[in-house]
């Protein structure tokens, strides 16, 4: 699953008029790795050679990432090939009052309002399978919560492949695509050193990444560095084995907090034949007026 998808939509814009939060490149280069070298073009060899294992066999992967010392976003990646996989990921929304209760009281004397952001940050988990480059999105609690009463219970979205970043901003979604993110993360990172055998240090520009990718829909606007350490683990066949850094998140409403960010392989060479779920599947095209009926 390699779409890179954008967001935007009703109840984005809700949840920012009534707190005033705002949602906030991949250069593939060739390269083998030289084991036993230790220069500094051979040690960013590797980090290539670990971008480049993304594309080379199916794998599953994890995410995770903590924000002010609780969990923020989990998130599990099945990736068979660029158009068959499946991806799914757990916010925990209800971390951001937890954090900042005081931001969430009398933004709004809308009832209506109060209601909605109420339900957008209850912990929500989003699913989407991936077929022949065709999307089907699931989501439960949060937005999920919130479209349930219009698309029913334990609705699946289909998109066909031109029409999938449509349909995620027709949805307010923005998934964290595990092998997206990878890839993002992967193929900025400059300064490489090999501080021991197939383990690499270097450093991403903030500027060079879509935080909105990386971190959610509802994740910081900013973070407090302009460069964050990264370090790149690859396993004993040269592929890549995890990445993780640490880094300061910054919101303009809610303060600062500290963030630990990891993906990490839990397998190569799986063996990941998704098929399309059954039941309540709602076509793209029928959205607009779904969601706008009253």
């Amino acid at each position: 699953m390699t779409n890179r998808w954008k967001t935007a939509g009703s109840g984005l814009a809700a949840l920012t008029l009534a707190l005033g939060l705002t949602a906030c490149n991949d250069d593939k280069s060739d390269g083998s790795v030289d084991e036993g070298a230790d220069t500094a073009g051979d040690t960013a060899t590797g980090v290539e050679a670990a971008l480049e294992s993304l594309d080379a066999a199916p794998y599953g992967a994890t995410m995770s990432m903590d924000l002010g010392g609780l969990q923020y976003l989990e998130g599990l990646l099945e990736f068979d090939d660029d158009e068959n996989g499946h991806l799914e990921t757990l916010t925990y929304s209800s971390v951001l009052k937890e954090l900042a209760p005081e931001a969430f009281e009398g933004q709004t004397d809308d009832e209506k309002a109060k209601v909605m952001v109420d339900t957008l940050m209850t912990d929500m988990v989003a699913k989407t399978t991936t077929v022949g480059g065709e999307a089907y999105h699931q989501m439960k609690g949060g937005m999920g919560a919130i479209l349930k009463p219009k698309l029913g219970e334990d609705f699946w979205v289909h998109m066909p492949a031109d029409q999938v970043d449509a349909g995620m901003e027709r949805l307010a979604y923005q998934p964290v695509d595990i092998d997206v993110n990878a890839e993002m993360i992967l193929g900025n990172i400059t300064d490489v050193e090999e501080t021991e055998a197939k383990t690499f240090e270097g450093s991403l520009e903030t500027g060079a990444v879509d935080l909105v990718k990386l971190f959610g829909l509802y994740g910081p606007q900013t973070v407090g560095e302009e460069s964050i350490p990264v370090t790149v683990t690859m396993d004993d066949e040269g592929r890549f084995s995890g990445l993780s850094f640490s880094a300061t998140a910054v919101y303009d409403d809610l303060g600062e907090y500290p963030v630990e960010y990891a993906i990490d392989i839990a397998e190569w060479d799986g063996d990941y034949s998704p098929t399309a779920p059954e039941g309540n599947i709602i076509e793209v095209e029928e959205l607009d007026e779904l969601l706008l009926d009253e």
